[in-house]
């Protein structure tokens, strides 16, 4: 019996701590696009320079890619929707949680990302999936917000097609920013995170999505 409510009470402490860390990167992704952002303009729309891919690769990584994937993109759909690209909110959840779930996939579940203890290793294998994670951006963030502009928001050709330029180039600074950002901060975070709550949350929370699959 009292085996059974300790475990009980772990468990829900567990649930309750992986709630706070959720609510923490969507916080974190929301000022990493509101507030860290610089705007281009263009006839017909805009695009910008920003660090919110930052907490979206992040994210994946500590939390994986169910818990990390969807905060993180929650975050900055709603920055979306308070900065004026509301119309772009649906397809921003889209590709930001897949962006993070693909870079957990390249760092955890391809490379081993936190079962590895060396610093160079660790380097070396957080560079790989950040970069397949800002590779996959600008392919897909471009194409699929052209797409989206041209079909689903009815802009003309040529103005989706010169956002789609324009965002290209943002899309690709924004991709190297974040492989920085990410290596420096989780090369950092981890020997820390390790030592308390934070790592076995996560791990509950990838061997919950291992199962899933």
């Amino acid at each position: 019996m009292a085996e059974n409510l300790s475990k009980q009470l772990d468990q829900q402490r567990q649930r309750n701590l992986l709630i706070a860390q959720m609510a923490i990167m969507t916080a974190l992704a929301y000022v990493g696009f509101q507030f860290l952002r610089f705007d281009l303009h263009i006839a017909g729309g805009r695009t910008s320079f920003h660090f919110g891919n930052v907490f979206v690769m992040l994210a994946g990584l500590l939390l994986g890619p169910v818990a990390g994937g969807f905060s993180s993109a929650l975050g900055l759909t709603i920055a979306d929707l308070t900065s004026g690209y509301g119309a772009e909110a649906p397809a921003t959840l889209i590709i930001k949680w897949l962006m993070a779930t693909l870079v957990y996939w390249v760092g955890e579940s391809l490379l081993k990302l936190s079962q590895t203890k060396d610093r160079k290793a660790q380097t070396r294998k957080l560079i790989i999936a950040t970069a397949a994670g800002a590779v996959y951006n600008v392919i897909f963030d471009t194409f699929f917000r052209y797409l989206y502009k041209r079909f689903i928001m009815g802009l003309p050709q040529d103005i989706a097609a010169a956002i789609a330029k324009l965002a290209s180039v943002t899309t690709i600074v924004n991709g190297l920013l974040a492989m920085l950002a990410v290596t420096l901060v989780y090369l950092a975070l981890v020997p820390t995170l390790d030592k308390n709550d934070w790592y076995h949350v996560k791990l509950a929370q990838r061997n919950k999505d291992s199962h899933a699959n």
